[in-house]
């Protein structure tokens, strides 16, 4: 036996219908604000990112290396365009505009002996 709605029951069953379009429209907005903050988020790393491989090469010997090892000048590159490896020395045409990049194999040395000794040639100019 089924009992008929009472009118408390009715008018809260039409309250509900009326809140739906306030729900939907609140969980919309949820879902856009997390979208947003995603996105934020993202664009945040990728300057974090794009900061961190700006000073990832370097023109100069590391801090730590200048202060313990002052003669530590000479820069071993890798080339791009062959994979030679050549060092450049303070005073030579390319050696301002070298950057040494550990990640790629690039690396200081303190004597053209040292870099001679670990398989790297004098760059021609």
């Amino acid at each position: 036996m089924k009992l008929a709605p009472t009118s408390s029951s009715q008018s809260q069953a039409r309250l509900n219908r009326s809140d739906r379009p306030r729900r939907k429209a609140s969980f919309i907005q949820t879902i856009i604000q997390t979208i947003i903050q995603t996105i934020i988020g993202i664009v945040v790393l990728l300057v974090i990112v794009s900061i961190q491989m700006e000073f990832q090469t370097s023109h100069s010997p590391s801090p730590v290396r200048s202060i313990v090892q002052p003669e530590c000048s000479i820069k071993g590159n890798v080339s791009v365009e062959t994979g030679a490896r050549v060092y450049h020395i303070p005073g030579m045409e390319d050696y301002d505009s070298t950057t040494i990049d550990p990640a790629r194999g690039e690396q200081w040395f303190c004597s053209e002996q040292e870099a001679i000794a670990n398989g790297w040639r004098r760059a021609p100019r």
